[in-house]
Order: structure tokens, then sequence, then C-alpha cells
């Protein structure tokens, strides 16, 4: 019985060498191409939602999850006051599934998607909010199933210091403090 054990053993042994590392295999060149022009919003065929700086200074809000709030489509949760731990997401997606951007930047946090309006800027350096709705995973990636919210800063701003405070009820207190830099073509922000 041993006997027939190694020879089947041997047997199937003299198939299982490993892959010989001198052969080389050619392969054929591959084109990899992305169509990223840029189309003017009426002429696309998705739901997509404008936020401008107007209707943000209108709005009865001091938060960016306040103003996303607004929006059509969007449900946005938080956990604490002044947009601490706030959850986004677009018409029935969770928030995993709702992409953030800054200026066309990823923002959203690679382990969870609880910290993706932690932003550190205030709202009176908002251009607009673009809100696409509807899977754009093909063009955006795996973050953008159920859509994308484009968060567009304003440029070429005069150098200038903002500061901040406000209060409420039961200890409720925000300080805050904006920098902008404009020197030559370059625009910095620091924000806390």
């Amino acid at each position: 019985m041993k006997r027939i054990v190694y020879i089947v053993a041997f047997l199937l042994s003299a198939h299982l060498y490993a892959q010989d590392s001198t052969k080389t295999v050619g392969l054929s060149e591959v084109t990899v191409t992305a169509n990223l022009q840029s189309t003017d919003i009426r002429k696309t065929a998705r739901n997509v939602t404008v936020i401008t700086a107007q209707e943000i200074e209108k709005a009865p809000v001091k938060t960016l999850d306040g103003v996303l709030q607004y929006a059509l489509n969007v449900d946005v949760r938080s956990r604490a006051p002044l947009g601490v731990q706030a959850d986004v997401s677009i018409r029935g997606g969770n928030f995993d599934q709702t992409l953030i951007l800054v200026d066309g930047v990823k923002m959203n946090d690679p382990q969870t998607g609880h910290h993706s309006l932690n932003l550190p800027f205030p709202l009176e350096m908002i251009e607009k909010i673009e809100i696409l709705q509807g899977g754009a995973s093909r063009v955006f990636g795996p973050s953008a199933f159920s859509g994308v919210i484009n968060i567009i800063t304003k440029k070429n701003q005069p150098s200038q210091v903002q500061i901040g405070a406000a209060g409420g009820q039961y200890g409720l207190y925000q300080l805050n403090t904006a920098v902008g830099v404009n020197h030559r073509k370059t625009d910095n922000t620091r924000s806390g």
C-alpha cells in the first residue's frame, strides 16, 4: 500500500514543478485613454444641482452640512452641532458611496466615510457647490456609486484675515480663524 502511495505521489509531483523563469512572453502594447472633456451642464444627461455663493450667503446656516441639507435628494446626518462628523448620502446611497471633491481633488477618508465633511474652510470661501446625482464611478472611481459633491472654492481673493466666534446654549461655542494670502500666482489659505 505504501508503494502505491509513493508511486502516485511521484507521478503527481512530476507535474508540479515551478514555472520556468527563463522564458519571456511578449505582450502587445495597451493604450489607455479617458474622455474628460468639459461639458456644459445643460448638455449632460445627469441630474446636476448647483448651489451658488449667493444662495449660500442667504441660507440660514453656518456650516457646510447645513447648506447641503437644503439640496434636493441629499441626506445629511450630523452626530453633533456645527457639522461634527456629518454623513452625507445621495439618493438612497450610504455615506461611503458619495464622493466629496474640493476643486476636483478627492477628500474622502479611505478608511471611513464618516469624516467626509470635516473640511477646514469657512463657507465664505465657497464659490459654488455642484452635486452630481446618480452613479459616476466610471469617471470618478469606486467612491461615487450614488453621486459626487464638488465644492469649488473662490480663486484670486485678496489677502485677508477672518476671525469668527459663536456661542449657544449648554456650553456650545465655536472659534475660528482663516488667513488667506495671495502672492503672485499662488493662493494659500489656512483655517483653524
